[in-house]
């Protein structure tokens, strides 16, 4: 039985994988300029085994560190200025920004800035506890997981909202610290023992919210489903499975004034509909958006396949299988052992393939007839 470990990797809490330690970073803003991205490639060659992988919570993991190298790559990521040097182990640090909010939205610059300067007054109820900042034209983070929600409601009034509930409650700007504050400690208090580790989501149907929090407003809808390619006046772009060597950050590094990290593990630039002409780069036909996956071999320690190579299998079946119709692809994610890491909000297809003839597992039943092809794909 593999081990789970249910934490996130930090600086000041790294994880001993396959190939050496591992870190994630968050960084402030879920903004990197083109000095402090071209950093992060020189400090996976120079700590690391130069890997790089942004991942679905809009983090970046950096990977095969040696352990002798852990504290000098801190000081390293905090002198660059690429992580905010008030997250620690027992703050919040998943915290995930909208990527096509602008950074002048004064609305949006004003919230985020609370938030991160007020950090260290935010507890972190479980390992994993999140915040979504859902603000800009458009919603695009409600199949994110989160556990609370930083939302526009449909009246244009910012809310918060508790994941899983439908409406959420209207806050003012000057009082958003103290009304997460109020919820986060009121849930902490009601969380019978043997939900402490679990989601909102989970907790809020055996305790009695209603006490602390008043959910009436409604967020607006999301509309909105991520694609390789220009969108909202700039460009979406990854490289397979999100995964990129240090070298070639330092080549995208050249090429862009900036980039916004996204839970997609994609990267989104502003101001341009042009992709810069990097080989490594998806090509916007691909269906990596589509489908996700834990590490995996060689990676994990724990991992029992390649996860890497089934998610490249698949991509490649599902383009030329639905050369016209993209629409109705569903979510899709490959579990490398029974742990089931790294599993997004909104999967439709589960794909546990760590043991000989496991079938590809449908999870709300809808999408049958791909199940069944992917099925017949592995069984070859």
């Amino acid at each position: 039985m593999a081990e789970i470990f249910g934490l996130c990797p930090s600086i000041g809490q790294p994880l001993l994988s396959g190939d050496g330690y591992l870190i994630r970073i968050r960084p402030k803003y879920g903004y990197l300029n083109s000095r402090q991205l071209m950093s992060l490639g020189k400090a996976a060659n120079q700590f690391g085994n130069g890997i790089i992988e942004f991942t679905t919570r809009a983090n970046i993991t950096i990977r095969g560190i040696n352990e002798k190298k852990l504290n000098d790559l801190s000081l390293f990521l905090k002198n660059e200025q690429i992580v905010n040097q008030l997250d620690t182990n027992k703050t919040v640090s998943n915290i995930i920004y909208s990527p096509f909010t602008r950074l002048n939205d004064k609305k949006f610059l004003k919230i985020s800035k609370t938030i991160e300067d007020q950090l260290l007054s935010i507890p972190k109820i479980h390992k994993k506890f999140g915040i979504a900042i859902d603000l800009g034209r458009v919603a695009t983070l409600q199949n994110i997981h989160a556990d609370l929600r930083i939302e526009e409601a449909s009246n244009g009034s910012l809310i918060i909202r508790i994941d899983g509930l439908e409406y959420g409650e209207e806050v003012e700007q000057n009082n958003l610290i103290s009304t997460l504050k109020n919820i986060t400690n009121n849930i902490a208090r009601a969380v019978p023992l043997d939900l402490k580790d679990k989601n909102f989501s989970e907790i809020i149907q055996y305790i009695d919210y209603k006490k602390f929090h008043v959910p009436v407003e409604k967020p607006r809808k999301q509309k909105f489903s991520p694609k390789l390619g220009p969108c909202f006046h700039g460009y979406l772009l990854s490289s397979t499975s999100g995964r990129f060597t240090g070298d070639q950050v330092i080549q995208l590094a050249l090429q862009v004034e900036n980039i916004k990290v996204t839970p997609w593990k994609a990267l989104f630039i502003e101001n341009t509909a042009r992709k810069p002409k990097l080989n490594f780069l998806s090509k916007n036909t691909d269906f990596s958006l589509k489908i996700s996956h834990c590490s995996g071999q060689p990676y994990c320690k724990q991992g029992l396949t390649d996860t890497t190579k089934l998610a490249n299998r698949i991509n490649k079946r599902l383009k030329s299988s639905y050369k016209k119709n993209k629409t109705d692809i569903p979510n899709i994610h490959i579990s490398g052992c029974e742990k089931n890491c790294g599993i997004p909000k909104n999967i439709s297809i589960s794909i546990r393939k760590f043991k000989k003839n496991n079938p590809v597992e449908i999870v709300n039943g809808k999408h049958k007839e791909l199940a069944d092809l992917l099925t017949l794909e592995f069984q070859q």
